[in-house]
């Protein structure tokens, strides 16, 4: 579920996520990277190379930490 809520926001504003490693700089989200986002903010490992930047990017990724579901 928080994948695809990640990649609608990602869809209306192309800019909601950042990307600061690897080769993945400068791309925007794809499902892929959807889901390792999620996993990653769901698992609170938060490894820093994809930021949610836009509001609702944000209020999304806290939602998903703190709901754990």
């Amino acid at each position: 579920m928080w994948m695809f809520s990640y990649l609608l926001v990602a869809r209306a504003d192309p800019d909601a996520f950042a990307f600061t490693a690897g080769p993945a700089a400068g791309q925007s989200l794809q499902l892929h990277n959807a889901f390792y986002f999620s996993f990653i903010t769901l698992s609170t490992v938060g490894y820093g190379d994809i930021i949610p930047v836009s509001n609702v990017a944000r209020m999304l990724a806290a939602m998903e930490a703190i709901t754990a579901t």
